[in-house]
């Protein structure tokens, strides 16, 4: 299931050689958040997944296969509500068939999470 232009937006982009950026804005209104969790709305980690995907596929133009999670962390809560609009920082490399692509999302006080992904 495709989350762009329903789940988020994406408000900004900037590229350079290899690093990709993104402003994106949450949909408070989504109905997984109304899931998870009622009352207290925290993006979940799956889709903080998904997006990092789906905006490599921007870059890349072209659908992508995740093949390998190397590295997945999540460090602080994503919220609706209290960061709207975070920034996705893509590392994107070609290798072979493989696409490597190191993510950060972030906004100006905190990092949500580091992923270090392959695609196929």
């Amino acid at each position: 299931m495709k989350l762009k232009d329903n789940f988020y937006t994406i408000e900004n982009a900037t590229h350079d050689a290899d690093k990709h950026v993104y402003g994106v804005r949450l949909n408070p209104n989504h109905a997984i958040y109304a899931a998870h969790f009622p009352g207290n709305p925290i993006t979940p980690g799956a889709c903080t997944l998904q997006m990092v995907g789906e905006l490599a596929e921007e870059v890349v133009g072209k659908p992508l296969q995740l093949s390998c999670a190397k590295n997945v962390k999540y460090l602080a809560p994503l919220t609706p509500t209290d960061s709207p609009c975070p920034t996705f920082a893509l590392n994107i490399r070609c290798e072979g068939n493989t696409w490597l692509v190191k993510a950060e999302v972030k906004n100006n006080e905190h990092v949500f999470a580091k992923l270090s992904l392959v695609y196929e």
